[in-house]
């Protein structure tokens, strides 16, 4: 099962709005762009609160409510008296091995042997909220799915088994939700790492309980049928040497399994080996009054070299990687969870540029194998280009966004966070350089006079941009130095070539060889005195792609083999360009390759070879 999109509706600041993640091309990985007070995380919450089985669902950062109950929910310009319902749908696909699933477990399970004979390829389920007043009266699910099946025997007793049938109704959505991905929100204040984590349920903080499911995850991970009472509180409150000994056994194994977890994770994402340290767990007991309160806790420490520190000791870059990969890295251990959904709030969003792009490389190796994130920022630098058409743009209208002062003078009156697909937005902003500029003029961001600004080659829009990084990816590295900037047309630019003259920086221009292309190279070399070595078309790269666009690098023979692969039913005559584009396009999103024969890549290689050479 997968997240296809939610719709929310009346939550905090949210009047009515909709996340689709069916458009094509879809991506693992969907970002909320937004300034501070947009609306962001009331996005995230309200996604969080339709999983019922959520460990801080009303009750985990509860507690940082304004007013400490889910009260806190209503809408921000209805308080004095809402009378309606909060509402957050899902949208949800099937895969044909959930679909066996469920008719199995409707034949095998139920009571009466149901038969269902045909299941749909997605459903929707709502989670109603109802208010009364502003005070929370109820909730109630609703399920938008028919299942064919057959039909119940008519006769005396025709009434008992429709309510027979109510209960097998019960039965299987009840079934059906135990197979939902999870949804795992990971808000801000979880990434301070407590220097203890308390093991006993009585009258924790909702923080550590979260904390404490971690803990259950490293001993599933195990495979030791490990609990925490058994194997650790009970054991740690016996005074019985073997009891203690048994211990010892199952936090070494904790050690190890965090210690090679983590770190192999981490040097895979910094794609560096950290030098060697060990993650240690140590369990102690805090001696309550009457003893019978005393409470066991874990603390774990990391030992380098000679030295042993506490994680929450140590730098916040580090305790914030630790914790996210503590977090994602043994959440797989859960029963019956698969392809779950992490909901992340501006993550590292106070660590260096460096790390947060560290960081946006991890996601994609987190979802590789199954499971989707969304993640809110407001940092230019968690922002990955391949992921601009899964990212919407996040909007309060109760701030005054041409007004730099309205960040901390809005009105909740007219507060109503609103999204848009970032597809949608660059078409109302047309008029902007580059493709990537209206998310900069989003985020108000301007480079620093310290900031690197890299040469770069200029090509004339998205799908140039997708074609190009998707063949480095397919090459040796040392053609990943090159940095391609897209534009908006052939005959768009211009503002690009005026601020890299202005910021004195190296960089070609490459069109495509078609009349326009020709046109606009003869134009940009008039007009601005560039030399025609620097304005390139692929005739100039090669004499023997006279007439080329970037699609034409790729062979005929493997345009068919594409047609009959992605686009059963079509011939190659019959592939759009868009058609072509956009599969590139989901291949880049989705880090997947295709097995392209070795004259296409050579093509590219070629391409890449001469713009190195050219790119002073």
């Amino acid at each position: 099962m997968e997240y296809l999109g939610f719709d929310i509706k009346n939550f905090k600041g949210i009047e009515h709005l909709n996340l689709d993640f069916t458009k094509k091309p879809s991506a693992p990985v969907t970002t909320l762009v937004g300034l501070n007070e947009s609306g962001k995380t009331s996005v995230l919450e309200a996604i969080s609160f339709f999983d019922s089985r959520n460990e801080h669902l009303e009750s985990l950062y509860e507690e940082r409510f304004s007013h400490g109950d889910v009260n806190s929910l209503v809408p921000l310009k209805k308080k004095a008296n809402f009378n309606d319902t909060i509402e957050i749908a899902a949208w949800i696909s099937l895969s044909d091995e959930d679909k066996q699933d469920i008719k199995k477990f409707a034949k095998d399970s139920l009571e009466f042997n149901l038969n269902i004979q045909k299941i749909p390829d997605a459903f929707t389920i709502t989670r109603k909220l109802k208010f009364e007043k502003s005070t929370y009266k109820s909730t109630q699910a609703i399920w938008a799915i028919t299942l064919d099946g057959k039909s119940l025997p008519r006769g005396k007793k025709e009434r008992r088994l429709i309510e027979a049938n109510r209960k097998k109704w019960n039965e299987l959505t009840d079934y059906i939700s135990s197979k939902l991905p999870s949804i795992l929100y990971f808000p801000t204040f979880l990434f301070d790492f407590p220097e203890r984590i308390y093991l006993d349920v009585e009258d924790e903080s909702k923080t550590n309980g979260y904390y404490r499911k971690i803990i259950q995850d490293i001993l599933d991970s195990l495979d030791d049928n490990l609990n925490i009472d058994d194997h650790i509180v009970n054991r740690a409150l016996d005074s019985e040497s073997s009891s203690r000994r048994s211990l010892s056994s199952v936090l070494n194994k904790m050690s190890k399994s965090v210690t090679s977890t983590v770190f192999e994770r981490w040097n895979e994402i910094f794609d560096k080996r950290m030098p060697t340290k060990d993650i240690r767990v140590n369990v102690d007991v805090e001696v309550g009054t009457p003893p019978n309160t005393d409470k066991v806790y874990l603390e774990f420490e990391m030992v380098d070299g000679e030295s042993i520190y506490l994680i929450s000791e140590r730098s916040l870059g580090f305790r914030w990687f630790f914790c996210f990969l503590l977090f994602t890295q043994f959440r797989s251990y859960r029963k019956h969870q698969k392809n779950t959904l992490f909901l992340l709030d501006e993550p590292a969003s106070n660590l260096h540029s460096r790390a947060q792009v560290q960081l946006l490389e991890s996601f994609s190796k987190i979802t590789q194998n199954g499971g989707q994130i969304i993640y809110s920022t407001h940092s230019p630098y968690l922002i990955n280009p391949k992921w601009l058409e899964g990212t919407f743009i996040v909007r309060n209208d109760g701030l005054k966004y041409e007004d730099p002062k309205s960040e901390y003078d809005y009105s909740s009156r007219d507060t109503d966070i609103r999204v848009e697909r970032y597809r949608e937005f660059v078409g109302r902003n047309a008029d902007k350089e580059t493709y990537f500029q209206p998310i900069l003029d989003t985020l108000d961001y301007m480079p620093n006079k310290l900031e690197y600004i890299p040469n770069c080659i200029m090509v004339e829009g998205k799908n140039d941009y997708y074609f190009l990084k998707y063949f480095q990816g397919l090459l040796p590295e040392k053609y990943a130095s090159l940095h391609i900037l897209p534009g908006t047309g052939s005959g768009a630019l211009d503002p690009l070539i005026s601020m890299y003259l202005g910021w004195n920086r190296d960089f070609l221009v490459l069109l495509d060889d078609d009349a326009a292309g020709r046109k606009e190279k003869k134009r940009y070399t008039d007009e601005w005195y560039l030399p025609t070595s620097q304005v390139l078309t692929y005739q100039d790269i090669n004499i023997d792609w006279q007439g080329y666009e970037v699609e034409n690098l790729i062979t005929s023979s493997d345009l068919e083999k594409i047609a009959q692969q992605y686009f059963p039913g079509k011939k190659v005559s019959q592939l759009k360009k868009k058609d072509l584009c956009r599969l590139i396009q989901e291949k880049t999103l989705k880090n997947e390759t295709h097995d392209f024969e070795a004259a296409t890549i050579d093509n590219f290689k070629e391409l890449f070879e001469y713009l190195i050479r050219a790119l002073p």
